[in-house]
């Protein structure tokens, strides 16, 4: 199984909306590096040829194309039937590994696509393609909107179809390590400018401090409270070399307020002091200039 990862820190574009029916079925199509489409195929299984390799998708899957690279689609059987959303996006898909998918921490920028998703799991998102289409092709306010909606919704069921597929192909102690880990760091992400406790964090993901603790030190090679500490430090560089605010400002916005104890932090994990840092990248900065 392949998957794509996509990069919604834009919003994508859908270019096109439709059902396609007929009895000899070819299509072919030029790379396009930002375009993909969605398809759902209700009739006829779909061969794509890339680069003289075939591949077969059957009758009632949803398959994601990836247009990065010139394609041909067709059908054997004669008859044949599909509907397709296709889109344009800011940024080309990017292929990743299962282990990858396992990996992402922060999916609320991106989405990931599976390249197909099997008939048994495909009955909401015929519903859903169904709908971008009626509503694509109707000429009602907010139409644009809609489609955008129902898109979305999309990409997070096949989302969470990759990270449960990728899961259930894992031993059970890798999956469950997988999952409290994610859940952890999705947790930190989105309060990583507050004070954040390891019970805090164990109490989201509805397990023991000490288990949690154990599984992620086994799975990141870090504890908790050093990828906290490493997440928390990131800001606070960004902030003092691009924002120009103080360390004590830019501790302050992470949750950090004892700027003696954000300076002996700063110096044991990056090396050198916060202002050593920033004269270093001024430095170079004018080095650049």
């Amino acid at each position: 199984m392949k998957y794509f990862l996509l990069n919604l820190k834009r919003v994508p574009f859908v270019h096109m909306a439709h059902r396609h029916i007929n009895d000899n079925y070819h299509n072919h199509f030029l790379a396009s590096l930002n375009r993909a489409q969605i398809t759902f195929i209700e009739q006829g299984d779909i061969v794509k040829e890339v680069n003289g390799n075939e591949i077969v998708y059957k009758r009632g899957s949803v398959v994601t194309f990836s247009h990065h690279e010139a394609l041909h689609l067709y059908c054997k059987e004669g008859r044949h039937c599909h509907m397709t959303v296709g889109f344009v996006m800011d940024q080309p898909l990017k292929e990743i590994s299962e282990k990858e998918v396992l990996l992402q921490q922060n999916l609320s920028e991106f989405a990931i696509l599976p390249e197909f998703v099997d008939p048994l799991h495909t009955e909401k998102l015929e519903f859903i393609i169904k709908k971008i289409i009626s509503v694509f092709n109707s000429s009602d306010t907010g139409s644009h909107l809609k489609v955008l909606s129902y898109l979305f919704d999309i990409f997070a069921f096949l989302t969470d179809y990759s990270v449960s597929f990728a899961m259930s192909r894992q031993d059970n102690s890798f999956s469950k390590m997988n999952l409290y880990c994610r859940k952890a760091t999705s947790y930190i992400a989105q309060h990583i400018r507050e004070k954040i406790t390891v019970q805090e964090i164990a109490d989201f993901a509805g397990i023991s401090y000490g288990y949690l603790s154990n599984l992620f030190s086994e799975s990141t090679g870090m504890t908790i409270v050093e990828y906290i500490n490493r997440e928390k430090l990131k800001l606070v560089k960004d902030q003092i070399t691009s924002m120009k605010v103080t360390l004590e400002e830019a501790g302050a916005e992470v949750g950090i307020t004892d700027v003696k104890y954000l300076s002996r932090l700063f110096k044991k994990y990056n090396g050198i002091t916060a202002m050593e840092y920033k004269n270093l990248k001024d430095v170079n900065k004018n080095l650049m200039d």
